[in-house]
């Protein structure tokens, strides 16, 4: 696990409303007016999404801020605020993470008000204005189901709660895990010391011990997995096989995608689908979004190939895009709806959502279904049991022996992740599903062990903290 790539994103939402009384003048002469908390509203965005940024001075004096974003009261990610200037009246903030945004505003004369606009690396401009809240009002929603004063927490472990979705409980002392370390590991999570963890879920022998949310979140709402959809991509053209769509993964592209023969050439033409599955198609990186181009399979086919075929390991999300007109061209129907029939309603997953970003019906295959954490687990089971669920065999063994005894010097196959961790000097195989944020799905076959996680660590710097309580606070608990 400790070899796992890390990964980056950038994600901005931005709303809110409120005010307060007036500031001393004096006070506007400096920065320290901006202590406190504000929100903040673009023009014309009638979204339930919202920002907060929040002020504070230092033991050195410095005043210091950070955004915190919402999704319908759920706190979901924080981004640093890394400079701070005032001239005059005029207020200028840099907040920097995967990228610089810059945001200029005109303070009121009553210190409350602060009306400018966002420019985003592209030179976009949008009008953005910033109001005080009071510090009478309630300062940050908070809805979670486990609440708990980050100082001094509580929290008693409960065996979670079966369902209609054939997911078994048991206790975690049942199943050889020590209740008093994932206790402890709650209360970090509470803490925020892994940043902003929304779920975590634990199966052991098939058995669900334990499931909890934070920061507003449920077990009925669904999640972004981000490029955990990559990975589920991967299982769609198992499947694909298995049903005797495609003859093998080794087929060429130019094969299957016989619209576009005029853009198999040279290199291109010996691309296969096992050279998009592990990151070796040779493609040319796009330099911009891929939500942006306008016809994305078309578009992505048509780059130039900088290296031969399996010649280079290059993360490319593209290649994922691809397997979306690879499964529509083989099977007569497009990879989310494949999904749903061959995947998800034979795990009893009913409630996802894969629309984001679609283009002309092709979903984005990169990282935009949304699933619930105890769905995400489920897939978790389908690789430990070499492709069975509840008895009924889904995905052809032969493909988890294939992931399972890679020696991909990449530690990627087949768009899933392969680690090494240790629990008292035993070391063990770790496959893993992550996605930017903090999501994953880890599996360890030789415990038996399925951890998934859902996060909004995006630009705060903590997705490896989740790695770390998997690695040093989780797998320890397991008892030997």
């Amino acid at each position: 696990m400790k070899n796992t790539i890390r990964f980056q994103i950038v994600f901005l939402l931005v709303l809110l409303i409120s005010c307060q009384k007036p500031l001393d003048s004096e006070k506007l002469d400096s920065i320290d007016f901006l202590i406190g908390e504000w929100n903040a509203k673009f023009e014309n965005d009638n979204s339930e999404d919202r920002f907060v940024f929040v002020f504070q001075k230092e033991m050195n004096n410095n005043v210091t801020g950070k955004i915190y974003t919402y999704q319908n009261d759920a706190k979901v990610m924080e981004m640093p605020i890394c400079s701070i200037d005032l001239v005059k009246n005029i207020l200028t903030l840099k907040a920097k993470s995967t990228i610089e945004i810059l945001y200029k505003g005109e303070v009121s004369k009553n210190g409350y008000e602060i009306r400018g606009y966002l420019i985003f690396p592209d030179n976009e401009k949008k009008i953005m204005n910033l109001f005080r809240i009071d510090d009478k009002l309630e300062r940050l929603p908070n809805n979670q189901e486990i609440v708990m004063n980050k100082q001094e927490t509580e929290y008693f472990y409960k065996v979670p709660l079966e369902e209609n979705d054939r997911l078994e409980t048991a206790s975690l002392e049942s199943q050889s895990i020590e209740t008093s370390k994932i206790e402890q590991v709650i209360k970090n999570i509470a803490r925020e010391n892994y940043g902003l963890v929304h779920s975590v879920i634990i199966i052991k022998n098939n058995k669900l011990v334990l499931e909890d949310y934070f920061n507003g979140y449920s077990k009925d709402e669904i999640h972004l997995i981000s490029s955990i959809t990559k990975s589920i991509a991967s299982i769609l053209i198992e499947i694909l096989i298995d049903h005797n769509l495609l003859e093998n993964e080794n087929i060429k592209l130019s094969t299957i995608f016989t619209e576009h023969t005029e853009l198999f050439n040279g290199m291109k033409s010996e691309i296969t689908v096992n050279h998009l599955l592990n990151m070796t198609s040779g493609f040319q990186l796009f330099e911009s979004e891929l939500y942006k181009v306008n016809e994305r399979i078309k578009d992505e086919l048509a780059r130039k190939c900088i290296y031969n075929a399996g010649e280079k390991f290059q993360y490319d999300p593209a290649n994922a895009n691809l397997l979306a007109g690879v499964i529509k061209n083989l099977s007569g129907i497009h990879a989310d709806e494949f999904a749903d029939k061959y995947l998800f309603k034979p795990l009893g997953i009913v409630n996802y959502d894969w629309e984001d970003q679609k283009q002309n019906d092709y979903p984005l295959m990169q990282g935009s279904l949304k699933l619930r954490p105890r769905d995400m687990a489920k897939i978790g089971l389908l690789i430990i049991n070499k492709g069975k669920f509840d008895g009924k065999q889904i995905l052809s063994e032969n493909w988890v022996n294939k992931i399972t005894n890679s020696k991909n010097n990449n530690n990627y196959s087949n768009m899933w992740w392969l680690g090494k961790s240790k629990i008292n000097d035993k070391e063990f195989q770790g496959i893993i599903a992550t996605g930017i944020g903090g999501q994953f799905i880890y599996i360890a076959p030789e415990l038996n062990l399925v951890i998934v996680t859902t996060a909004g660590n995006f630009h705060n710097g903590k997705t490896m903290d989740i790695v770390r309580m998997i690695e040093d606070e989780i797998l320890p608990s397991v008892i030997f």
